[in-house]
């Protein structure tokens, strides 16, 4: 009961890393992308709609989202093209919840510039959210088409596998995303070891877990969950003193740890 209480967790596991990893995306509470690249990939000649819309970035950086999206809507009554316009809004709306109004938007936007790489992840990810998993994926095959060197899409396909629960598709996709991150030099080359240390964790292979755990825990340490699934990979490989330590700083970061785990661990004791 508590490994397969953990496997229903492992949803979650990787939400938190994909999209809140470069300084100019800012995410909402679940760790979901809620404003595009710093980039403009479809701007506008109407000054007073680019007012409007540089006005509601800064607001997004204040987190004053429905002040932000009365701007972008602002900005589209003004030049109804604005498609930079489209896929913020669009952010914005999915974090309201309001997803339909958000593909709406997305799926407008692409009309206007099929190549925007913006747009295309932003919807791939709410096709994520829906559980649309093979619209997701056609999304990142055409992420892959715009940019065929980007790690970020790999690593978003290997999310898509993860989420369909085809955890060696998934483990294949982040090794092609680390290989990239490597070669870039990239600190990120982290997610990528964590999302394979999931994998191999889902697939309860639990020696070979914890060689990407490990090199990857110091960057999370602060994360409950990755502390328990480390603390559950020891004690499946016979390692218990250290299986105690790691679900130990689980449940002092505030997660909720199994009764008889506790009592198997000693837990309950300090």
């Amino acid at each position: 009961m508590i490994k397969s209480y953990f496997i229903y967790l492992l949803s979650i596991g990787l939400s938190f890393s994909l999209y809140a990893k470069s300084s100019n995306i800012i995410t909402d509470e679940n760790g979901n992308r809620v404003i595009g690249d710093n980039n403009l990939y479809c701007s506008t000649e109407n000054k007073s709609a680019s007012d409007d819309y540089n006005k509601a970035v800064d607001l997004v950086l204040q987190r004053k989202i429905k002040e932000a999206i009365t701007l972008y809507q602002s900005a589209l009554k003004k030049d109804p093209d604005f498609c930079d316009a489209m896929d913020n809004l669009g952010q914005l709306l999915r974090t309201q919840g309001k997803i339909e109004q958000a593909i709406s938007w997305y799926k407008k936007s692409i009309l206007l510039n099929p190549d925007n790489p913006v747009v295309r992840v932003n919807l791939a990810v709410t096709y994520i959210i829906k559980k649309e998993y093979e619209n997701a994926l056609a999304e990142y095959q055409q992420l892959k088409r715009i940019q065929p060197n980007d790690p970020e899409v790999d690593y978003g396909i290997a999310q898509v596998f993860n989420a369909q629960k085809q955890f060696k598709k998934a483990i294949q996709s982040f090794e092609k995303a680390k290989k990239i991150y490597l070669k870039q030099k990239s600190p990120l080359v982290v997610d990528a070891d964590l999302g394979i240390a999931i994998g191999f964790y889902s697939l309860e292979q639990y020696k070979t877990a914890l060689t990407y755990f490990e090199p990857a825990y110091l960057a999370k340490k602060n994360i409950p969950e990755i502390n328990y699934m480390m603390g559950i990979a020891y004690l499946e490989t016979n390692q218990k003193e250290k299986a105690r330590i790691y679900i130990g700083e689980a449940q002092k970061l505030g997660m909720k740890i199994h009764p008889k785990l506790a009592e198997i661990l000693g837990l309950n004791k300090e």
